[in-house]
């Protein structure tokens, strides 16, 4: 374990940044805090904010914020948490001259966790509940935290126009307390053969999963067929349904 905990260490800079798959940044710094958890210290490399009152882009430079943590993606077997100062930009329009920090792409505003961090958490709560997987993730990640991500994510639509094709579709369910029949329906997709959470709907009924994919394709009476593929759904509450590219 000690070998491996220093190969990470010593990785170059440019390549631990490629394994972390996070845009616009620049690490200073490795810190192993505790038996197989990293700590990641780096900066922003955008310039610029939105003035969070007029929404305006700004460049007035006005320092730091306060530190932030957020849990991000493990490495293997090590859980990772990045600390960052967003850079603070003051918008000289706006009555006051309002501060505003900087929004980084893969940060969520007042977050604990990143969005990688996020999805992943969406997956891995399928046929889950909050208090157990809160329990195995153990550092930071709590039932109010695993929560607050359900909270952001739950959506009732989806933009479609950014999913090129579908070809295998999962309906599934987020149990929010064990013991309880209180629920949540995940939409998977596998999307360029990568699994991903595409839509959550916080009622557990036939209906509202027919809802949900009638927005998207009305001309097959809620069925999600896509013209350039072939669909399988499991549904929770109604039965399968096989479309192909002759029925859009």
């Amino acid at each position: 374990m000690l070998i491996r905990t220093l190969l990470i260490m010593t990785l170059a800079p440019e390549t631990l940044q490629t394994l972390l798959s996070l845009p616009d940044i620049a690490i200073d710094r490795v810190v192993l805090t505790r038996p197989r958890t990293l700590k990641i210290y780096l900066h922003s490399t955008l310039e610029g904010a939105h003035c969070h009152r007029c929404g305006k882009r700004i460049h007035h430079a006005y320092g730091l914020s306060q530190e932030i943590t957020l849990r991000h993606v493990s490495l293997g077997e090590y859980t990772i948490v990045i600390v960052l100062r967003p850079k603070r930009y003051q918008c000289d329009d706006c009555d006051g001259h309002p501060t505003t920090s900087q929004t980084l792409s893969w940060s969520p505003p007042r977050a604990s966790v990143t969005k990688a961090f996020e999805d992943q958490m969406l997956l891995e709560l399928i046929n889950s509940t909050l208090e157990d997987e809160s329990r195995k993730q153990g550092i930071g990640i709590d039932i109010d935290a695993l929560q607050s991500i359900l909270d952001r994510r739950l959506e009732p639509e989806v933009d479609w126009s950014a999913l090129e094709t579908l070809e295998v579709i999962g309906i599934d369910e987020i149990a929010l307390k064990k013991g309880h029949r209180d629920f949540v329906v995940v939409i998977s997709a596998y999307v360029n053969d990568q699994l991903r959470v595409i839509g959550l709907l916080a009622e557990r009924t036939k209906a509202a999963v027919i809802s949900f994919f009638f927005v998207a394709f009305p001309s097959t009476y809620g069925a999600p067929c896509a013209s350039s593929a072939r669909t399988s759904i499991t549904a929770l509450s109604a039965p399968r349904r096989r479309c192909s590219a002759s029925e859009s």
